[in-house]
C-alpha cells in the first residue's frame, strides 16, 4: 500500500509539474505588468525551461533506479 501511494504522490507532482510548463508562457505579460523588462522575462522563462530540461534526466533515474525501482 506505501509503494501505491508513493507511485500516486509521483504522478500528482508530475502531473502538476506539467500543467505548469503547459501554462508558463502566459506568466510573462504578467512580470510585464509587476514593471520586469521584456529581457528580464525572456531570461526567467528561459532559465525555467532550461531547469526543466536538465531535471527530467534526472527524474527518470530516480524512477527507474534503486530508489523506486519503477518502470
Amino acid at each position: 500500500m506505501k509503494d501505491n501511494r508513493q507511485i500516486f504522490l509521483i504522478f500528482l507532482a508530475y502531473y502538476g509539474i506539467t500543467c505548469v510548463t503547459n501554462i508558463y508562457f502566459l506568466f510573462g505579460p504578467f512580470y510585464e505588468r509587476m514593471g520586469a523588462s521584456p529581457q528580464a522575462v525572456g531570461l526567467f522563462l528561459s532559465i525555467f525551461y532550461l531547469v526543466m530540461l536538465l531535471c527530467r534526466p534526472l527524474g527518470s533515474v530516480v524512477m527507474s533506479g534503486s530508489i523506486f525501482g519503477v518502470r
